[in-house]
């Protein structure tokens, strides 16, 4: 069963080539489902209609991938740590505060 889910998460990882882009497989079929008329891919999924290709990714899996990625992903306050450490040093802004301790001094 968790093999049969982890093959859908993967499906769902993956872009579908449109003639508009490529665009992920959630908004692809949230796009497909409008085409047809419905509000959303749960509602279209509910009345027991499916895309092909994606017949056994329901709404609920939907979900749980989603959940999977916003746990696997960090938090901002960890992004932005990562970010100012990788950050290289801005001579132009050194040099502001160097102009700024100068006048201060004055």
């Amino acid at each position: 069963m968790e093999e049969n889910r982890q093959a859908l998460f993967e499906r769902l990882d993956t872009d579908v080539r449109t003639n508009v882009g490529r665009i992920p497989a959630p908004d692809y079929l949230e796009m497909r489902a409008g085409e047809y008329g419905y509000d959303s891919y749960a509602e279209m999924y509910e009345v027991g209609y499916r895309i092909a290709g994606y017949e056994k990714v329901s709404p609920k899996v939907i979900e749980e991938w989603h959940r999977q990625k916003e746990q696997a992903r960090p938090s901002l306050k960890e992004r932005l740590a990562r970010e100012q450490a990788n950050a290289p040093l801005d001579s132009g802004n050194q040099k502001k505060l160097q102009t700024h301790k100068a006048v201060q001094e004055l």
